[in-house]
């Protein structure tokens, strides 16, 4: 092990981990510090996230078709699957028409994703934990509690009181890492239900609602199957999202905020008249950070790189992200050195 790494990369969620894989295959030492997923509460933390290509700001569309040919070199390095080809629906956008339905009509969602599907989350952090170790890098799972900037270097200061020294540091965080700009944590709920089978796998996006505070309706449904249930995931965004103002706040809503949104109620009933019989309703917290214009912010001082703004869309193109940030950080500190 190295005394002194070339980089320290903070925050081992998707993109953090694809970071550590990308720079420890170009050469560089690399220490990956990130909380374990079962003692941190995270957005990240389950199995199921939208893959699409179809996006209204054409900046995550690029990201996105960039990283699915990423995704599947991924799995057949590692032998991990976490990628799952299935169906993506629309009800506004989309370039593939849909044939007659009774359930997607019923619904109108007329247009289908090119190239949808599922993403395993915990399944793609494992992968790419896997192939930086392949290339040499060094995990470990801790919260880091402070970092010291020293002359030519960092001092990474751990819970577990262990101090590693990098020359470098990569901080993808998300909601744990310091705010950048006019960055904000937008909270959401999600509803995970059990019911019997009545449609292929898949997932949706609907944006044409009738209650105006619901700005989207979206899921993945039909994760776990078994001979006579089902299970679907399901998330609305309010169209004024609701906001996290304090580390106090977020800690609450992941404790037990996230049982009492408003709008629950609506969320049944939509579900229920969608089509789906509901058997068992299990609820969820969700939180990410969102920036002005949609899109992430890198701020480099001192060879410290930080990463904001996932915006709720970073685990479909943790890769190809992860790449643009760094390249986009590493001509930062090129040009202010």
């Amino acid at each position: 092990m190295p005394s002194l790494f070339d980089f320290c990369v903070l925050g081992n969620g998707p993109l953090g981990a694809a970071a550590a894989w990308q720079l420890a295959r170009e050469g560089a030492s690399v220490c990956l510090i990130g909380a374990r997923h079962d003692e941190r509460v995270s957005s990240h933390n389950d199995h199921s996230r939208i893959y699409r290509t179809r996006h209204p700001d054409p900046y995550w569309t690029a990201l996105a078709e960039a990283n699915l040919p990423m995704m599947l070199e991924l799995e057949q390095r590692t032998g991990i699957r976490f990628f799952r080809s299935t169906p993506v629906y629309y009800d506004g956008i989309g370039n593939v028409p849909l044939s007659d339905q009774p359930y997607l009509t019923r619904n109108g969602l007329n247009h289908q994703d090119p190239c949808g599907g599922i993403i395993d989350p915990l399944a793609y952090i494992r992968a790419l934990n896997k192939a930086a170790r392949e290339q040499g890098a060094i995990i470990r799972s801790t919260v880091v509690t402070s970092i010291h900037t020293l002359t030519c270097s960092h001092q990474v200061h751990t819970v577990d009181g262990n101090v590693a020294r990098c020359k470098a540091i990569a901080d993808f965080r998300g909601l744990y890492a310091k705010p950048i700009g006019q960055g904000t944590t937008v909270a959401r709920t999600t509803l995970l239900i059990r019911h019997p089978p009545f449609h292929e796998p898949h997932c949706f996006i609907r944006t044409v609602l009738l209650d105006p505070q619901v700005g989207e309706f979206f899921a993945c449904s039909h994760l776990d199957e078994d001979s006579s249930t089902q299970t679907s995931k399901f998330v609305l965004a309010d169209a004024q999202p609701h906001l996290l103002n304090s580390s106090e706040t977020l800690q609450a809503w992941f404790q037990d905020g996230y049982r009492h949104h408003p709008k629950l109620p609506w969320a049944l009933d939509e579900i229920r008249r969608m089509g789906f019989e509901i058997q068992d309703l299990r609820l969820a917290p969700c939180a990410f950070t969102k920036t002005y214009d949609g899109r992430p912010k890198v701020q480099v001082d001192q060879s410290h790189l930080r990463f904001y703004g996932c915006n709720g869309g970073a685990v479909k193109c943790a890769q190809s992200l992860s790449r643009q940030v760094l390249t986009q950080g590493l001509m930062q500190a090129i040009s202010t050195s």
